[in-house]
């Protein structure tokens, strides 16, 4: 059963940002049992939708993990770590030619605006579960298996090429 003190709000800047990242971040984060809600919302089409937003899960008496999906110019992030004081993870797209042209918009924040830059869907689920671990012990047993599930497929991978002359 899914806890009900901590949520992971998935901040999509456009319906596109689903095939991208949102869909690999919701099963990342299905797989850790985390809860997450999904909502597009753009920090320069629809800025007043985003500031309610905001305004609405600060007022939440949970713990909050914000995940921004968004490519081009992104304002999204830095937005929502100027109206928040939970943690915000940025999971910019590569550009539609798979550059990461578009990557410095995501972590280049000014100062007092910090975001948490991981481009990797995986990843940034594994880092919302590692930040909200610190509360809720429960999810450390979680973070472990993963991360054991990971020195084990290198043991693997050394066991299986590993040569001795």
């Amino acid at each position: 059963m899914l806890n009900k003190n901590y949520l992971v709000p998935i901040l999509m800047g456009s319906g596109s940002d689903w095939k991208w990242h949102g869909e690999k971040l919701a099963l990342e984060l299905e797989m850790l049992e985390i809860p997450y809600e999904i909502h597009v919302v753009s920090a320069h089409r629809t800025p007043k939708d985003l500031l309610k937003l905001i305004e609405d899960y600060n007022a939440m008496n949970i713990d909050l993990v914000f995940e921004t999906i968004a490519g081009l110019s992104n304002g999204l992030s830095g937005v929502v770590a100027g109206a928040t004081t939970y943690p915000v993870i940025a999971v910019p797209p590569k550009a539609s030619d798979g550059s990461t042209i578009d990557y410095p918009s995501s972590y280049r924040m000014p100062p007092g605006i910090s975001v948490i830059f991981i481009p990797d869907p995986k990843n940034a689920a594994l880092c919302a579960a590692k930040i909200l671990s610190i509360k809720y012990p429960e999810l450390r047993k979680t973070v472990e298996d993963v991360l054991e599930g990971c020195r084990k497929n290198v043991r693997d991978a050394n066991e299986k090429y590993k040569k001795v002359n």
